[in-house]
């Protein structure tokens, strides 16, 4: 039996991408909500996603028998269309990760809930640092005269 050649119909990410954005702008209100959100929706949307390709509407009629098809012919093009559609699935899921890192970084690195200390704050720390190994040295060479 030869394969179809005809293209088989994708699933539209657009819906997809619209929930998990959506999601990841309401994790942005507070700092820790903010982690917990954006971490908590990248699998929920990768789930959404397998979902959504798990059954394409148009699966159902083409999985049908036709007329002039023997009861092997039917099992054959059946197999083939569900590892085409899993194919799909996993295709779909690999789509959707990078959008979902993204997401994610831009949630974790927000100004309104920084999660790193910013240049500025790091070179305070480090002279803060600086400072104190210099007052500690200051006194050891004290005790030392």
């Amino acid at each position: 039996m030869t394969e179809p050649t005809s293209d088989i119909p994708s699933s539209d990410p657009s819906s997809l991408a619209a929930s998990a954005a959506a999601a990841a702008a309401a994790a942005t209100e507070t700092t820790a909500a903010a982690t917990a959100a954006a971490a908590a929706a990248a699998p929920a949307a990768a789930a959404a996603a397998a979902a959504a390709a798990a059954n394409p509407p148009w699966l159902k009629e083409v999985l049908k028998k036709n007329r002039g098809e023997s009861a092997g012919q039917h099992a054959e093009r059946v197999e083939y269309l569900k590892k085409v559609v899993a194919q799909q699935q996993q295709h779909m899921i690999m789509l959707q990760f990078p959008f979902l890192l993204l997401v994610l970084s831009l949630c974790l690195l927000s100004p309104s809930a920084p999660a790193f200390p910013s240049h500025q704050q790091q070179q305070q720390q480090q002279q803060q640092h600086q400072q104190q190994h210099q007052q500690q040295q200051q006194q050891q060479d004290f005790l030392l005269f």
